[in-house]
């Protein structure tokens, strides 16, 4: 992490997306219902529109694992908080505020589902498991990265001295609290230390940043080189003529191979 230096920035703003993706309401239940009515077309004998509900779904599919995968790179940032450039810092805890967003995700919780039979599922290492017996109650790895997100970002120093509270995030903190059983520390026993500081944020005001210099916010240069280095109004222009000129056939061939591609 701290040999990437300023293009973290990037990574901090596309990962915020990521979990502000993840946080829709059932979002693994709609994918599991969506990829399972997928399966079910047959893509050599099914007309445009299936294809494009096909592709549709896939897409979803893809962008789930993708966003999942984005958790344990927050893990990462918030973990080596303390080497991370104030840029980047100021990404995390300012501007995109993604403290806040790892609460409501555990209250979605899109890392757990059941399947058309009615089992039980838990994502980790890129794909579902069913889970029975003892093993539902077990972390799955997606949601130990939350926890451990949430414990870096509240308990490490310079976190800590970098986060301006107040009562909406002392409030939206607090929601953590509930999930913080006996099984869920015996299986992470350094969130003790997390419980114990929101035992005491809920008795106390909320603690208050440092007062430091002023920090101008940084441009994503990534971002900004793709974004101003294309013409997308002539790129959008042109997609759509070649779309609105294109024959049946041409759709159609092209739709096939994206699903192929993606389902490969």
């Amino acid at each position: 992490m701290k040999g990437a230096g300023e293009c973290l920035i990037d990574l901090a703003d596309y990962c915020y997306r990521r979990l502000m993706f993840l946080c829709q309401p059932d979002l693994s239940q709609k994918i599991a219902d969506s990829v399972n009515e997928g399966r079910q077309i047959d893509i050599k004998a099914t007309s445009s529109i299936d294809h494009s509900k096909a592709l549709f779904n896939q897409r979803l599919e893809v962008d789930f694992g993708v966003a999942m995968s984005a958790i344990s790179l927050v893990r990462s940032m918030s973990e080596s908080a303390d080497e991370l450039p104030l840029g980047v810092m100021s990404r995390l805890m300012d501007e995109n505020d993604v403290l806040m967003s790892l609460v409501p995700l555990l209250e979605s919780a899109p890392w757990k589902r059941r399947n058309k039979d009615g089992k039980f599922e838990k994502f980790s290492d890129g794909r579902w498991h069913v889970v029975e017996g003892d093993d539902v109650l077990r972390l799955s790895k997606p949601e130990a990265q939350v926890w451990l997100c949430l414990y870096h970002l509240m308990l490490s120093p310079a976190c800590q001295q970098r986060y301006d509270w107040d009562d909406f995030k002392k409030n939206n903190a607090l929601r953590a609290r509930k999930f913080m059983t006996e099984v869920l520390m015996d299986q992470l026993p350094v969130l003790s230390d997390l419980a114990r500081f929101l035992d005491q944020l809920s008795l106390s005001a909320p603690p208050q940043a440092s007062k430091g210099a002023l920090l101008i916010s940084q441009v994503p240069e990534l971002w900004e080189s793709i974004m101003s280095g294309t013409d997308w109004k002539s790129a959008r222009r042109d997609t759509r003529n070649n779309i609105a000129n294109a024959s049946k056939e041409d759709r159609m061939e092209e739709m096939k191979k994206c699903v192929l591609l993606l389902a490969s």
